[in-house]
């Protein structure tokens, strides 16, 4: 999956809803932008810096490390659904 966010400040401060989305299909999240701000992008987005010669090689080598993690990163995006989030949140307020 493609997120073409650009590559500037305002993207590294945001929480895009379609980040967990692409998580959530356990495809592998490509991007030219750093989302390393948000939880879990160092392990499953493959930032794509340029594309150079060992481009084509270098894909496929991530897409073989990736398909290992497929269902990690399905369980993984699950923890970060709103409803997930709420039911933490309340825990946390709520339980003594």
């Amino acid at each position: 999956i493609l997120l073409p966010y650009n590559n500037t400040e305002f993207s590294q401060s945001i929480s895009p809803a379609k980040y967990f989305e692409s998580l959530a299909t356990g495809s592998l999240v490509l991007t030219g932008s750093d989302l390393t701000h948000l939880p879990g992008a160092k392990k499953y987005v493959f930032q794509v810096q340029e594309y150079g010669v060992d481009f084509e090689k270098e894909l496929c080598e991530v897409l073989k490390m990736h398909s290992l993690l497929r269902s990690e990163q399905i369980d993984f995006a699950k923890s970060h659904t709103w409803r997930e989030r709420f039911r933490q949140l309340s825990e946390y307020l709520f339980d003594e």
